[in-house]
């Protein structure tokens, strides 16, 4: 059998194909507890959002804080539907990486795989969860003077 330089670049591709999959199994060995954080995140972030809403509905009545209150409230209801978005895609995952996971270590391991490729995304809802906390704690401020 003869190998041809097509044949050495294959070997190679399969190599390195093999190392990414073995790194993104291993790396997916957190994705049980990443999982669980970003459940708990979404949890107080609608706590957040809840309380934010009750303050504006008693203390934003005035006209010379409707701007404010204006700007609040679509800060509120882009970050409730980024929530919504999210709490949505986390929920394909609820049996495979919540505590205990599904019972199906194949079915587990295949969804902690797929939670792992989906890392940027999470990731960046994170930096969104931190800049709509902060949009809104500055906005609350700026209310209560």
């Amino acid at each position: 059998m003869d190998v041809t330089f097509g044949a050495v670049g294959d070997f190679i591709a399969i190599g390195i194909l093999i190392k990414d999959l073995v790194e993104l199994l291993d790396d997916s060995r957190g994705s049980s507890w990443e999982y669980q954080a970003l459940a708990e995140q979404l949890r107080v972030l609608g706590r957040v959002i809840d309380c934010a809403e009750e303050f504006c509905r008693q203390q934003c009545d005035t006209d010379d804080l409707r701007d404010t209150r204006d700007g609040l409230k679509a800060v509120i209801d882009e970050t409730k539907r980024r929530r919504q978005g999210v709490a949505e895609k986390l929920s394909r995952y609820k049996t495979s990486l919540a505590a205990g996971g599904s019972r199906n270590r194949a079915k587990d391991a295949a969804r902690k795989v797929r939670w792992r490729i989906e890392k940027r995304e999470i990731d960046k809802f994170r930096d969104d969860v931190m800049q709509y906390a902060n949009l809104i704690q500055s906005l609350l401020l700026t209310i209560m003077g």
